[in-house]
């Protein structure tokens, strides 16, 4: 029985040569299907981030949302939305920092990050939705 274990584990380190080598020996076809069929050959890393882009791409809708409410509201509430639509662009922004480390970290660093980015992104979310729950 093949063990193929090493090789996946070659896929998962060298994306760009793995579909460089699948093409030719898959045909590119059939293997844009394979490759495609989910998140198969995304590192740990990549997903991370994907998912962290995600939530930053809502918040920045629900940042678009609040903006109009500020904009329609009274005089006397404009004020108190404005502070909190200020302060969620700012939790937004700094998981946007958090992000772009992430990006930039080589793989081993981003081992070693990974659970202070966690603890760090678990507090901005946090305090983005307390912010958009006064909001309301």
């Amino acid at each position: 029985m093949w063990n193929f274990s090493p090789c996946i584990s070659f896929v998962f380190k060298h994306q760009a040569l793995a579909q460089l080598i699948g093409a030719k020996y898959f045909g590119a076809a059939r293997w844009l299907e394979f490759a495609t069929e989910g998140e198969m050959f995304m590192t740990e890393k990549d997903q991370y981030i994907q998912k962290a882009k995600a939530k930053i791409d809502q918040w920045d809708a629900d940042i678009k949302k609040m903006k109009a409410q500020v904009e329609e509201a009274e005089a006397d509430r404009k004020i108190e939305y404005q502070k909190e639509l200020d302060e969620m662009r700012a939790k937004r922004d700094e998981a946007q920092a958090k992000l772009d480390e992430v990006r930039n970290a080589s793989d081993d660093a981003w081992q070693d990050m990974k659970e202070g980015l966690d603890q760090a992104w678990n507090s901005l979310s946090s305090a983005f939705e307390q912010a958009k729950s006064r909001f309301k």
